[in-house]
């Protein structure tokens, strides 16, 4: 279970930076 836990929160962490990547890079406001 703390495997998956890991992993999920991994996944959220490196999606919030492409969001933010994506955000930055169309100049839009967070």
């Amino acid at each position: 279970a703390k495997q998956l836990k890991y992993i999920f929160i991994a996944v959220m962490f490196y999606m919030g930076l492409k969001m933010i990547g994506v955000f930055a890079w169309l100049h839009l406001p967070i």
